[in-house]
């Protein structure tokens, strides 16, 4: 479950088990039938990571992981 922190199934994107090729053709045919639903999907995977993956929030932790290890 490699993704399971970034992506969320039918909101910011489609999982599916890597090693099962059916159910993962399945799921790139459910994308190419239906282009709102991928849009939906880029577009709530987008935001997603513009709210969680912000550069400076994680330098700010890391720099606070760093004192805290420093003073500990």
């Amino acid at each position: 479950a490699p993704v399971l922190e970034f992506v969320a199934d039918g909101e910011t994107g489609l999982l599916t088990p890597c090693l099962d090729p059916v159910r993962l053709a399945m799921r790139v045919a459910e994308l190419l039938d239906s282009p709102s639903l991928a849009e939906r999907l880029r577009g709530n995977a987008r935001a997603s990571a513009e709210r969680t993956l912000r550069l400076d929030t994680y330098l700010a932790s890391y720099q606070a992981l760093i004192a805290r290890l420093l003073n500990a």
